[in-house]
C-alpha cells in the first residue's frame, strides 16, 4: 500500500490513510492541499496477484511478462470508467473529478463521504427499516439509476453495501467498479473485461449470473433493488432465483405490517424473466411514488384442453312412409375428427412441456454451478469486505447450490410423475373413445338393419296386394247354372257351385 503522507500528482494530493482494497484497486483517503486541504478518495489502480509494489513504495510493477497485456487492457478499462463516471452528474452519486497517471498505474479522484453504508446502519441498529423510510431510500437510488443509464450505463452492482447515507441523512450510490456500457454502435452488446461480471449471491439476475450481455439492461439493475429494498424491510437475504420460480409470490417472506403494494413492488422488480421487471427507471419510480404495479404475472400460457365425453346420437326411426335412404359409401362418427386433433394436440403440448421443463432444469444447474465459480473467485479478489464476511458468503453461496440442486431433483421426480399421469390419463381418453365409436358404429349398424326389415316389410305388403284383388274379380265373373226347358230336368248343382252362389 502506499505509506501515509505520500503526495501524488506533483503534491496536489496527499495520502492520509489506507481505505481498503479490492480485487482491482486500492482506495485511499487523501487531502487536496489545493482546496484549503478538502478529504477526498483516491482510488488506484491494482490488481491483486499480477502487481507488486517496487522498492521505492511507489511505483507498481507486473510480476509476470505474461500479464502485461492483461495489466494493459484492464488499465484503459480503469481510465474510461473514471471518464465515464466524471459524466454522472447527480446528488444520489458519488462524484468523479479528477484522474490522473504516474508510478507505472492509474488513479481517479472522488468525493469523500462523511457516512456509513446501509450494510453497516442495518448491522449496527440490529432492525429492519421501516417501510416509509425503506421506500425513500429506494427512490432515491432509482433516480439516480435514470441518470445513469442515460448514459447507457448499468451499475451491476447495487446492494445495502454500496449504498451509503451521509452526515446530511442523503443518499449516495457508490462503488461502480462493476458498472458496464454499451459498446458504441452496438445497441445489444455489453462492453465486458475477461474476467466477466462479479455479482452477488441474491441481488444479480439470471442474465449476470449466466454471463448473458446480450441480455443485459435497466432491468438488471432494477432485479438488484427490488432484492435490496427486500433486505432494508427483513434483514433478510433476498430469495433465490430457483426458490422464486418453485414458490413464486410465497418465496418473499415480508412482515406482516408492510403493505401490499410494496410487496407487489419487490415482486415486480425480481421476476426470473427480465422482460417481466420494471424496463425503464420512470416506469418503476411511478409505481414507488404510489402508482399501480404494472400486473405482468397473468400471461397466456399452453393449458392441455379439457375432454368432454361425446355421447352417442339417439338413432331416429323412420316412419313406414318414408323411403330408406341409401347407406353412404364412407361412414364417419361423430367426433371422432375433434377427438384426434385433440389427442394430438395434447401429446404435442405434453413433449413441448416436458423438454421445456427438461431445459429449464439443465439451465439452473449450470447457472448455479457457473454462479458458484465465478462468485467464489470475485470474493476472493475482492477486499471490500472483510475475510469474515466473504467466508460466511461463500458458505451462503455453496448452501444456496445444494438446495437449488435438492430443490431441481424434487422437481424432475415431480415432472417425471406428471408426465407419467399425463400418459395414463391418454390412454384411458384413448380406450373411451375407441368404445364410444365401436357403440356407436353398433348403433348405425342396427339402425340400418332396422330400416332395412321395414322396406322388405313395405315391398311384401306392395306384393300381396294386386294377388288378393285377382281373386275377387275371378269370384265375380264365374257363369249362373243354366236352367234347361222340356222333359229332361236340370242337374242339381253340386255343392262346390253352390257355394259359389251363395257366395255371390
Amino acid at each position: 500500500m502506499l505509506s501515509v503522507g505520500t503526495l501524488l500528482h506533483g503534491g496536489k494530493y496527499k495520502v492520509e490513510r489506507y481505505l481498503s482494497s479490492g480485487g482491482f484497486g486500492n482506495t485511499y483517503i487523501a487531502l487536496d492541499t489545493t482546496f484549503d486541504n478538502e478529504v477526498v478518495v483516491i482510488k488506484e489502480f491494482f490488481i491483486r496477484g499480477i502487481n507488486e509494489r517496487d522498492a521505492d513504495s511507489l511505483s507498481i510493477s507486473v510480476s509476470n511478462e505474461s500479464n502485461k497485456d492483461h495489466f494493459s487492457e484492464q488499465k484503459e478499462k480503469f481510465w474510461r470508467e473514471a471518464q465515464r463516471l466524471r459524466k454522472l452528474k447527480h446528488p444520489n452519486i458519488v462524484g468523479v473529478h479528477d484522474r490522473f497517471e504516474e508510478n507505472g498505474t492509474a488513479y481517479y479522484v472522488m468525493d469523500f463521504i462523511d457516512g456509513k453504508s446501509i450494510n453497516e446502519i442495518l448491522k449496527r441498529d440490529n432492525k429492519p427499516y421501516s417501510e416509509e423510510r425503506a421506500i425513500a431510500i429506494i427512490t432515491k437510488v432509482v433516480e439516480a439509476l435514470r441518470v445513469v443509464h442515460a448514459k447507457e450505463m448499468y451499475h451491476m452492482d447495487i446492494k445495502p453495501g454500496n449504498i451509503m447515507i451521509d452526515r446530511d441523512d442523503e443518499v449516495k450510490l457508490i462503488d461502480f467498479g462493476a458498472s458496464k456500457q454499451i459498446v458504441a454502435g452496438q445497441s445489444s452488446a455489453i462492453s465486458v473485461s475477461t474476467s466477466g461480471f462479479c455479482f452477488t449471491p441474491g441481488y444479480a439476475p439470471s442474465e449476470q449470473i449466466n454471463q448473458m450481455g446480450k441480455n443485459i439492461g435497466p432491468w438488471t439493475d432494477f432485479y438488484a433493488v427490488g432484492g435490496t429494498l427486500y433486505n432494508l424491510l427483513t434483514l433478510s437475504s433476498p430469495p433465490s432465483i430457483s426458490d422464486i420460480l418453485e414458490e413464486e409470490d410465497e418465496a418473499f417472506k415480508l412482515p406482516e405490517g408492510v403493505s401490499q403494494h410494496t410487496k407487489q413492488l419487490i415482486v415486480w422488480m425480481m421476476r426470473p424473466q427480465r422482460a417481466r421487471r420494471p424496463q425503464s427507471a420512470d416506469e418503476l419510480l411511478a409505481a414507488l411514488r404510489g402508482g399501480e404495479v404494472p400486473d405482468h404475472k397473468h400471461k397466456p400460457v399452453p393449458v392441455t384442453p379439457k375432454t368432454e365425453e361425446v355421447k352417442p346420437h339417439p338413432v331416429k326411426q323412420t316412419p313406414e312412409s318414408a323411403k330408406p335412404s341409401k347407406p353412404t359409401a364412407k361412414s364417419v362418427t361423430p367426433g371422432a375428427h375433434h377427438a384426434k386433433s385433440s389427442t394430438s394436440h395434447e401429446q404435442s403440448i405434453d413433449a413441448a412441456q416436458t423438454a421445456a421443463s427438461s431445459n429449464k432444469g439443465r439451465y439452473i444447474v449450470a447457472a448455479v454451478v457457473l454462479g458458484l465459480l465465478i462468485g467464489v473467485g470475485c470474493f476472493f479478489l475482492s477486499g471490500n469486505d472483510t475475510s469474515d464476511e466473504a467466508a460466511a458468503l461463500t458458505t451462503d453461496t455453496v448452501d444456496v447450490a445444494s438446495a437449488d440442486s435438492l430443490r431441481l431433483a424434487m422437481e424432475e421426480q415431480a415432472l417425471a410423475q406428471a408426465r407419467e399421469d399425463s400418459l395414463r390419463r391418454a390412454d384411458s381418453i384413448q380406450q373411451a373413445r375407441a368404445a364410444q365409436a365401436q357403440a356407436q358404429a353398433q348403433a348405425q349398424a342396427q339402425a340400418q338393419a332396422a330400416q332395412a326389415a321395414q322396406a322388405a316389410q313395405a315391398q311384401a305388403t306392395r306384393t300381396q296386394a294386386p294377388q288378393a284383388a285377382t281373386q275377387r274379380s275371378q269370384g265375380k265373373q264365374t257363369p249362373k247354372p243354366v236352367q234347361h226347358s222340356g222333359s229332361t230336368p236340370a242337374p242339381k248343382p253340386s255343392k262346390r257351385q253352390s257355394s259359389l252362389v251363395t257366395f255371390d
